[in-house]
């Protein structure tokens, strides 16, 4: 990354320019995310209809809440893209991707931390200069995202269960329209315990009050995600 996209260069901005980036940067990823999860809709024959609605939610989301732990939401979102190309497809070139968007995220990482120091220095300068003290404002992350992560999570996890065992039974009962249902059912499902998992996480992370709501939603969308991971592995060493 080079210009004023790379971490050293942002790290030379002044504190209003640098805060300015980070929302630039945010918006920009909003629109990036809801573009691509689009595309993922339309072309639903080729590409993963939940992971469209996934990508989808994280961009509008960020039209709402433009603080930094916005990032690790961007981050967890591309893990999660790396998992399921090295777990769902036996392809190099997407096995190779993935190792591209691990390294993306690591990089997005990066960022969360850089701009959260970037949020509590300009919020720190306007306490100083009224009559504008943004410390004083709850952020949006506090208020969001410890209860939409429990809710997710706790959701996810138990969507994922239920669509996983439909999906046994139909298919043991040989009923593969509805086990197709069922299918789909358990993808949207993981969608929502990713969601619960990337905002429970960003919520710990940013030390957002109502932890406990934060560690139960990151630990069922976590456990919903391992689930679904160690279902994929174990299918494909059996095959």
């Amino acid at each position: 990354m080079k210009g004023n996209n790379s971490l050293d260069a942002i790290r030379k901005m002044s504190t209003p320019d640098a805060y300015q980036k980070m929302l630039s940067d945010i918006r920009s990823w909003g629109w990036s995310l809801a573009v691509i999860g689009i595309i993922h809709l339309v072309a639903g024959h080729f590409l993963n209809l939940s992971h469209g609605l996934l990508l989808i939610s994280v961009g509008a989301l960020s039209f709402l809440v433009r603080e930094s732990p916005m990032y690790v939401l961007y981050a967890s979102v591309l893990a999660w893209a790396a998992i399921s190309n090295f777990t769902g497809s036996k392809s190099p070139s997407w096995m190779l991707f993935g190792f591209f968007q691990v390294l993306i995220s690591v990089q997005v990482f990066q960022r969360f931390f850089l701009f959260k120091k970037v949020e509590k220095d300009y919020e720190e300068s306007l306490v100083m200069d009224p009559p504008a003290p943004a410390s004083s404002r709850p952020r949006r992350t506090d208020q969001i995202f410890p209860t939409v992560s429990i809710v997710a999570g706790i959701g996810g996890l138990l969507g994922t269960l239920f669509g996983l065992g439909m999906m046994f039974v139909l298919s043991a009962a040989q009923n593969v329209n509805l086990a197709k249902i069922a299918a789909s059912v358990t993808d949207i499902a993981m969608t929502v315990a990713v969601l619960g998992f990337s905002l429970g996480l960003a919520s710990l992370l940013s030390r957002a009050p109502r932890r406990p709501l934060s560690i139960v939603g990151t630990v069922a969308g976590g456990l919903a995600m391992l689930i679904d991971v160690g279902l994929i592995v174990l299918v494909r060493v059996l095959g």
